[in-house]
């Protein structure tokens, strides 16, 4: 029974990114709406423009709370109130906060949620600056959304003790790619990557990677906490029991941190209205050696390479035993035997 709550505390921790929820909190009518996170963009002087991101899903097909299915929701909410119920008997301490700050600057809230993700690393340990979050604060994921910041610290103090043990501090991080304000709303969105690789016999990962919006109140703290991933709940689910073997230690990184979910750099130069290139394959290589080079992924391939710089890249379809034609075609030719 103990292995049994174990694993499903895991679910939903993974699930909730250890940002909890409260059974109670959702009987008790609290909002429970949500909507998908806006599109990152650059902002200043009030003109945006949305950072590209070839590789993302069209904005619909993205994980939110309203496309989630309805079990996954009843299992995360069942799964946090028997722990809950167990670890923390059910109750939300309510705290009596001594804020430090009358109001919250737009500066001073950019600096708090990149130090929350960078130095905190929020996403794996729930260790938020809470002088940013205002008390009735709403937080929404695709799983689930509740709200209250006590709540918050209460569910924390009971999960944290299990998510430590089976994913140790030292394997597990989130990663923040990038991190921007609108002038004009004040909102301050977010672009990361969590991942952690669980101490369970199968040595499953979790990689996820998310985008969220911080929306501030009048004094300028967090009202509203809504997040959104790239891939549903069901295939964030999937993550957990999957066996996995880690990366060939000899393997080459090619970027830093690329196996631990960092996509690769931004080229400094990109082409506009490139021609398409045709790649020829070398004496020997196959069309596969230029897109999935000695069977690594896609991403570090010469083809995606060229595709980050704008330029689109197509490889002649030749096979690796297409070249024993030189040799048997050209045993046949007096010229080629002569090495003429």
């Amino acid at each position: 029974h103990a292995e049994a709550l174990l694993l499903a505390a895991l679910v939903h921790l993974w699930l909730l990114h250890v940002r909890p929820r409260s059974w109670s909190c959702m009987q008790q009518g609290f909002h429970a709406s949500s909507k998908v996170a806006p599109r990152l963009y650059f902002c200043r002087s009030g003109a945006c423009r949305r950072l590209p991101r070839k590789a993302d899903r069209e904005e619909g097909q993205r994980s939110s709370f309203d496309s989630s299915p309805e079990w996954v929701k009843s299992v995360v909410s069942g799964l946090t109130f028997i722990v809950n119920s167990l670890v923390g008997d059910g109750q939300v301490i309510e705290v009596q906060r001594q804020r430090h700050f009358e109001t919250i600057s737009p500066d001073t809230l950019l600096e708090g949620i990149r130090a929350d993700f960078e130095e905190r690393q929020y996403l794996w340990t729930g260790d938020i600056d809470v002088e940013l979050y205002d008390e009735a604060c709403i937080f929404t994921d695709p799983t689930l959304s509740f709200q209250g910041l006590s709540t918050f610290e209460s569910n924390i103090r009971n999960l944290r003790p299990i998510l430590d043990n089976v994913v140790p501090a030292g394997k597990r991080k989130c990663l923040l790619h990038n991190l921007s304000r609108d002038e004009g709303t004040g909102k301050v969105y977010a672009e990361w990557t969590m991942i952690g690789d669980l101490v369970l016999p199968w040595s499953p990962r979790i990689q996820l990677r998310g985008r969220t919006a911080y929306s501030p109140g009048p004094d300028g703290r967090i009202v509203s906490y809504d997040e959104n991933w790239d891939i549903s709940a069901g295939e964030a689910l999937l993550q957990i029991l999957t066996l996995r073997f880690p990366p060939d230690p000899h393997a080459a990184e090619h970027w830093p941190e690329r196996f631990d979910g960092a996509p690769p750099p931004t080229p400094r130069i990109t082409l506009d209205d490139a021609p398409v290139f045709v790649v020829l394959p070398g004496f020997g290589n196959d069309a596969i050696d230029y897109s999935r080079p000695l069977g690594q992924d896609e991403v570090v391939g010469l083809l995606a390479c060229m595709q980050r710089r704008g330029c689109r890249a197509v490889t002649v379809p030749v096979q690796r035993l297409d070249w024993l034609q030189v040799f048997t075609r050209g045993l046949a030719d007096e010229d080629f035997r002569a090495g003429n």
